[in-house]
């Protein structure tokens, strides 16, 4: 499958429960899963349809994203199709009181169901995932408690998988109160850092962790802003692999996605993504 379509599914799609930041998986994308949904709700948005360009500008049939709100705005229905796939493949998310409270994500023969609850404060607290596979006849169930002091701090995480398997993420703060240190601990012992850089604007630049193969840090994310805030650019950086793609991201007067552009880490342009909108 081309990288710059299965990059575009991952980031536009699905919530992955992988060994990764749980902080930025879980609490950063579900905050900004948030407010792209609530930047919708207010402009009225009832579909977003989503397609792929190629370097000159012509369109590409080889995915198609297309999005669907219900009246109330309760419900999004997301469909992909590929050239290559018979059927397409649906992501359905589910809101209540402006936030994501469950997602179901269904393809080929994977169902996977996540379900998300919030403290009278409104910050996530749980997030249980259920995964089906009815061809591997197997059915896996994981789920992050995550636990606040009583001022809202963020202190640990919980990860238990199939009810059995625990680990710890214990959260290490610097003297401005941003997070900088992720720390997994399993029996008593650290298994993986991950470390969180941020610019003076305090937004959160580098997630970087120790490459074992390179004997010294590496970045698995890197960030930049425009004037206003909203993310500018991404970097994904595979575990292993000195090749990346870097996504680049135009919005419109709504603070809405209008375009993602895809590029080397040359720099050089491979594709767009362009979202159109029905209000």
């Amino acid at each position: 499958m081309n990288r710059i379509i299965l990059c575009t599914i991952c980031f536009l799609l699905f919530t992955s429960l992988c060994n990764s930041q749980y902080y930025y998986n879980d609490i950063l994308s579900n905050s900004l899963s948030n407010k792209n949904y609530q930047l919708m709700k207010d402009a009225k948005v009832k579909q977003v349809t989503v397609t792929h360009y190629d370097i000159n500008n012509e369109l590409q049939n080889d995915l198609k994203i297309e999005q669907t709100f219900n009246s109330d705005w309760t419900t999004l229905e997301s469909k992909t199709v590929m050239a290559d796939k018979v059927r397409p493949m649906l992501l359905m998310n589910y809101y209540q009181d402006n936030k994501l409270i469950k997602t179901e994500d269904t393809h080929d023969s994977v169902n996977t169901i996540v379900n998300y609850s919030y403290n009278e404060k409104g910050l996530l607290n749980n997030l249980i995932s259920y995964t089906n596979d009815t061809t591997m006849s197997t059915e896996s169930v994981e789920t992050h408690q995550w636990v606040y002091n009583e001022r809202g701090r963020l202190l640990y995480m919980l990860k238990i998988k199939n009810k059995r398997d625990t680990s710890k993420i214990e959260l290490v703060y610097d003297k401005d109160s941003l997070i900088v240190e992720e720390n997994w601990f399993k029996r008593g012992k650290v298994m993986e850092t991950y470390y969180y850089y941020y610019n003076e604007h305090k937004q959160l630049t580098d997630i970087v962790r120790f490459n074992n193969r390179a004997k010294r840090l590496l970045p698995d994310y890197l960030f930049e802003y425009d004037a206003i805030g909203n993310v500018q650019s991404m970097t994904q950086v595979p575990a292993g692999n000195s090749n990346y793609l870097i996504w680049q991201y135009i919005y419109n007067d709504k603070g809405l996605k209008q375009q993602d552009n895809c590029f080397t880490k040359q720099r050089q342009l491979i594709g767009k993504m362009k979202y159109d909108y029905t209000y």
